[in-house]
């Protein structure tokens, strides 16, 4: 399974050893060439990302990281989902372990491409229409040049959808996984 910045290694891996993946999962991932921001200079430091996750509170983050407030009131609804978010959040700290690999990454996605119509195994291709930091055309784009992917559209799902949606998502997955062959 790939998400978001790890399209890449995911998308090389299964197009790289289909005798060793099975399948492929890929939410909302980078799958072609993307100029993405760099992080804020306060998210470059350890002190200034810890300050800004618990000053802000999932409330604000909320607010801040999801525009959508239907989105936002689906991670609410649910403590669990509201946990979903805030790891995810939290997953990027302590930054001073990431900005390297971080930096790489960015430096990499500006003229990264693959051939997807080499990467044979069975794919699961997820992206929400509304998703601001990987535009939508690049799983659409992805999932038409590989032979046997299916895509599934998200109406209205933004790039936290792992919170958001993440009934939709499991359901999605679990399916996938019972149709492939053990």
């Amino acid at each position: 399974m790939a998400a978001s910045g790890g399209g890449p290694c995911g998308l090389e891996l299964a197009r790289q050893y289909p005798d060793r993946v099975r399948g492929l999962i890929a939410i909302e991932v980078v799958s072609d060439s993307y100029e993405a921001k760099p992080l804020p200079t306060l998210m470059r430091s350890d002190i200034g990302a810890w300050l800004f996750l618990k000053l802000m509170g999932t409330q604000r983050l909320l607010k801040l990281m999801i525009p959508d407030t239907h989105n936002r009131q689906r991670i609410l609804e649910s403590t669990r989902k509201q946990e979903i978010f805030s790891e995810l959040m939290w997953s990027s700290w302590p930054p001073s372990k990431r900005l390297q690999g971080f930096d790489n990454d960015l430096a990499h996605y500006a003229s990264w491409s693959i051939e997807a119509s080499e990467i044979t195994v069975p794919a699961l291709i997820i992206h929400g229409t509304d998703d601001i930091n990987v535009p939508f055309s690049q799983s659409q784009a992805l999932a038409s040049a590989m032979p046997d992917a299916r895509f599934h559209p998200i109406e209205g799902g933004d790039h936290f959808m792992p919170a958001s949606h993440a009934d939709e998502l499991r359901d999605l997955i679990e399916s996938f996984l019972d149709m492939l062959e053990y």
